[in-house]
């Protein structure tokens, strides 16, 4: 199974996204998960043994990251960051099968928070 998780910004909501990877490890050891963040951030996790590739993105341009990216058919998209960056990367991408695409979900309707 091939995992795209994307987080392009910012540092600390990045690391705390890549929780995810050894959750996503223990529910399919053999999966192989690419992150897709922002480029000043991309060095930080090049030596993760959860992760199978890591690529950095610069600010509207993200066209060599999509060049990588859409030559390879992901059977899941988490997308943590869910704006037009994000959405721009999405819609050039390639699918085995229905896409499987997390969206982040957003707090309505709570006025404390």
């Amino acid at each position: 199974m091939k995992i795209l998780v994307i987080r392009f910004t910012s540092m600390g909501d990045v690391v705390i996204a890549t929780s995810l990877f050894s959750f996503l490890k223990k529910i399919h050891p053999v999966s192989q998960i690419h992150f897709l963040t922002d480029a000043s951030y991309a060095e930080l996790f090049k030596d993760d043994p959860r992760l199978t590739g890591v690529m950095g993105a610069k600010k509207n341009n993200e066209q060599e990251v999509l060049r990588q990216t859409s030559a390879i058919p992901w059977d899941a998209v988490i997308d943590l960051q869910h704006n037009k960056r994000s959405f721009r990367v999405k819609k050039k991408l390639v699918f085995t099968a229905t896409p499987g695409i997390f969206r982040k979900q957003y707090r309505s309707g709570c006025s404390s928070c």
